[in-house]
């Protein structure tokens, strides 16, 4: 059985690496703000928005993600 402590750093880096664009626009993001969205059936997604995208309103901007992932991810469900 292989070790999945041997994965983690190749998760990591590609975790971190997929954090590195917004995920409304995606515009090179290195700042803004990470989240973590939580679908249906306990499907979990990490999202970063952009300053830009974030505005002054960032439940809307929060809620947009909302909505893109659901989208998305709505038949892996």
């Amino acid at each position: 059985m292989p070790h999945t402590h041997d994965w983690l750093p190749a998760l990591d880096d590609s975790l971190c690496y997929r954090l590195r664009w917004c995920t409304l626009c995606g515009r090179a993001a290195m700042s803004g703000a990470v989240a973590i969205w939580e679908g249906p059936q306990r499907l979990a997604v990490s999202y970063l928005l952009c300053p830009s995208c974030l505005g002054t309103d960032s439940k809307r901007a929060h809620q947009a993600v909302t909505r893109k992932l659901h989208e998305r991810y709505k038949d892996a469900c």
